[in-house]
């Protein structure tokens, strides 16, 4: 998962105390400054609870030629990684993956006052899963500008059945479209649905049901699923378009009724909690399933769940593509 946000929307998400701990600190000296805190107000010696797992990255450059450098690289992350990334850029680091995802945050980080909130699972020199969680944060120089990011991290054991349970026939990725396209997204019309959705959605957070035409998207009409977002505790999902082939390949039409309504007891109890993911993080969520046909014939499906929003901040209907073919 990859969230990228005003620092009050994160605070919700945030599983550890430390981190939590210092997005507090951040929102107290914004706060009492009326503006974004800068190195001034973080002092080695009001960060002993987290410096050993702390860094901190220096802006070099400006718009598209901007890199990255480690200022600080805490000695737990040496300790547990072998290296040392201090006075080294982002594009120098041993993880490629990672460097991409904190890439594309830095970059919508540096231009808005957003934090990130950044977890997955990683895997340590044994080959046992471990839970990382990172948050950062911007910090600005004497003229207001956005020059620092300042970041928190923590690994945390996983249970080794949880994880087997994770490497299963099912694969998630909730995440911008510039790294599912990157990292995931397969399937040549789907990668063109997110290449769309990328598209309508310009400088706001999501595009809005009217960006689009039904006859624009004419490689996946028969395909594609719409649902209304219901408000309520917790809010529901009802759909509101069925493609046709959906219809036809599942053999009953949801169009109007709610997502825990659907007649599938597994997908009924699976799929409230993978739309949640695309609630709360507000990014488009990719899916890949190895399923089997009525008469026992392997297939894959794969999908994209798609946020959309009428004010581009606050989410109202969801756009749902699936396309399914044999192994």
């Amino acid at each position: 998962m990859l969230f990228c946000d005003r620092p009050e929307n994160v605070d919700a998400l945030i599983g550890l105390p430390n981190l939590r701990r210092l997005l507090a600190e951040w929102l107290h000296h914004r706060n009492s400054l009326g503006r974004i805190p800068g190195r001034a107000q973080f002092p080695p010696e009001a960060l002993r609870y987290i410096l050993g797992n702390l860094f901190l990255m220096e802006i070099e450059g400006e718009g598209e030629a901007a890199r990255y450098r480690y200022r600080i690289f805490g000695s737990n992350f040496i300790d547990g990684r072998g290296y040392d990334l201090t006075g080294r850029y982002l594009d120098e680091h041993p993880d490629e993956h990672a460097a991409l995802h904190a890439r594309h945050a830095y970059r919508i980080m540096q231009h808005k006052p957003y934090a990130m909130l950044g977890r997955r699972t990683i895997l340590d020199t044994y080959g046992l899963p471990l839970q990382l969680e990172v948050l950062v944060l911007p910090l600005a120089d004497e003229q207001g500008r956005i020059r620092y990011f300042l970041g928190g991290q923590y690994h945390s054991r996983i249970p080794v059945d949880q994880a087997n349970q994770r490497r299963g026939e099912a694969s998630y990725a909730c995440a911008p479209a510039a790294i599912l396209l990157e990292e995931c997204a397969s399937d040549p019309d789907l990668r063109r649905l997110l290449m769309d959705w990328e598209n309508w959605r310009g400088d706001r957070h999501m595009p809005s049901r009217n960006d689009f035409r039904p006859e624009t998207l004419g490689y996946l009409l028969g395909r594609l699923m719409l649902l209304d977002l219901e408000p309520g505790e917790p809010p529901r999902l009802r759909f509101r378009l069925v493609g046709s082939d959906i219809v036809q390949n599942r053999g009953f039409d949801l169009t109007g009724r709610l997502l825990e309504e659907h007649p599938d007891p597994a997908f009924a109890k699976t799929a409230p909690a993978i739309y949640a993911q695309v609630l709360a993080t507000r990014q488009p969520l990719w899916v890949s399933l190895n399923l089997a046909s009525e008469i026992g014939l392997p297939y894959r499906l794969e999908a994209l769940i798609l946020p959309l929003s009428s004010d581009g901040e606050t989410i109202d209907k969801v756009l749902s593509a699936q396309v399914s073919y044999s192994p």
